[in-house]
């Protein structure tokens, strides 16, 4: 019983943080943005691939192409890998990949489960609303959905921000288990986390990692601006989504946010160059290999935004766009004052 009863208490205390952490980033961000009229485009480019008449395809790949030509270059070269979109003989490449058997059979579950994509756009549409409120002079993209073969989940080229549907079915969906999809990846593979991945891939696209020093402490602070603007566009949205954390991952990384800092002091990898001891604190997993199986993956990422937002703290004349285009990435963690 008073184990039980000790589960019933950390329960209570992590929704209570993730309460209050949530008001705290809301009232942080709080703008008005109803002079700004925007609204996104949006282009099914899975139903014009999958529902497209099959005898007509000779003829109608051709004008999909070139009515698209920046989604198609991008997805044709590094999603597919299928070559020039443009060549004479594309209609001959991309014809096997919508009429694969078994795509097919994914896209079939994909339309039921996407027939109504209102909710990701009307989130996107407030999403990138905020974001032309903080970053005028930036462009807004041209939103695609599509079917990527389970490769990338989102990617972008010049005005398009492009989400691949069949990398967000749900983590049950069999075709996960069927792809052997690792447990810690395929539980973010849901409907929720669209909107989130789609707002940072733009936000990275946005605006460049400056790699002129491309120590740990560089790319901390760079994922960690990130993260940040990422809350200001999104602060109604649970940390847990933002950061693709568990309850108990969130309630971890705050918990041990000191201990953490710690290591990186002690152990001297603040300044690492060496490219797999950063990866160990940026990339994702099922833990930050460091620290316990039951810590958060990517502690670095979520110091760094914990440097950045003190550091916006303390220096109240930087402006989201002047942080973004702050490429001195020392400088930020210098004046931050940062202390868990």
């Amino acid at each position: 019983m008073k184990k039980l009863v000790n589960v019933v208490l950390l329960l209570s205390a992590i929704i209570v943080v993730l309460f209050i952490e949530g008001c705290k980033s809301e009232a942080k961000f709080e703008i008005d943005t109803s002079a700004i009229k925007l609204e996104l485009k949006l282009v099914r480019m899975d139903r014009l691939m999958f529902e497209m008449p099959l005898p007509e395809s000779d003829s109608l790949i051709p004008i999909l192409v070139h009515e698209n030509q920046s989604f198609f270059i991008a997805y044709s070269n590094h999603v597919l890998e299928l070559g020039n979109p443009q060549a004479a003989a594309y209609s001959n490449l991309l014809y096997p990949f919508i009429t694969d058997y078994t795509l097919n059979t994914v896209y079939v579950e994909l339309k039921k489960q996407f027939a109504n994509f209102s909710p990701e756009m009307l989130a996107l549409q407030n999403a990138f609303t905020r974001f032309a409120y903080y970053y005028p002079n930036t462009a807004i993209p041209v939103v695609y959905t599509c079917m990527s073969g389970f490769n990338q989940s989102v990617f972008t080229a010049d005005n398009t921000l492009a989400i691949a549907l069949d990398n967000y079915l749900g983590a049950e969906s069999d075709f996960y288990n069927r792809l052997e999809v690792e447990n810690y990846r395929k539980r973010k593979m849901h409907r929720g986390k669209i909107v989130a991945d789609a707002v940072q891939a733009w936000l990275m696209r946005s605006f460049d990692y400056n790699d002129a020093v491309d120590d740990l402490a560089a790319e901390m602070i760079y994922h960690g601006k990130i993260q940040y603007a990422t809350d200001a566009l999104l602060p109604k949205v649970p940390d847990s989504i933002k950061y693709g954390y568990t309850p108990a991952q969130l309630a971890w990384a705050q918990e041990y946010e000191e201990k953490s800092w710690s290591h990186f002091v002690e152990s001297k990898v603040l300044f690492s160059q060496k490219r797999l001891e950063k990866a160990g604190f940026i990339n994702d997993g099922p833990f930050t290999s460091v620290f316990s199986k039951n810590s958060a993956p990517r502690m670095g990422v979520y110091i760094g935004r914990q440097i950045v937002a003190s550091f916006m703290k303390h220096n109240t004349e930087y402006t989201m766009q002047m942080l973004m285009e702050e490429d001195d990435y020392r400088m930020i963690m210098n004046l931050s004052r940062y202390n868990p």
